[in-house]
């Protein structure tokens, strides 16, 4: 016990924040850290901020800023870097495929967008489909 708080005394002393700052939160998404995810290079840069969360028919993720793009703009990572970036989106990972949410601002809170026609799927692994 004593040790343990040697360490992590030292841990603070020396400038790990990631120790000083205790365990890191249950991973909030059903896909794991490493998936890749859609974004852009702006948002890479931080030249934007994600102010649009998308999940496709397949699931797959997209944290776009909202503003015109092209295929260019595109960027692939993964999906825990997306969510060391900005945190927030943790507010988002319950999204089923289909499904879409924006806010106004870093930090704003979330708003889901309302769906077009709900999605199903016949069996798992199968393609998802709108139902209309």
């Amino acid at each position: 016990m004593i040790a343990g708080m040697i360490a992590r005394m030292l841990d603070q002393v020396l400038g790990r924040p990631e120790a000083a700052a205790g365990p890191a939160p249950p991973w909030p998404f059903a896909q794991p850290p490493d998936a890749p995810c859609i974004t852009l290079r702006r948002v890479l840069r931080g030249d934007a901020p994600v102010l649009r969360a998308a999940r496709d028919a397949d699931g797959d993720w997209q944290f776009l800023d909202g503003a015109a793009m092209t295929e260019a703009d595109a960027a692939v990572v993964g999906l825990g870097e997306m969510l060391r970036r900005d945190p927030m989106l943790a507010a988002v990972a319950s999204l089923p495929p289909g499904a879409a949410a924006r806010r106004d601002a870093p930090g704003a809170p979330w708003r889901r967008d309302a769906p077009s026609a709900p999605w199903r799927r016949d069996a798992p692994g199968a393609p998802w489909e709108r139902q209309w």
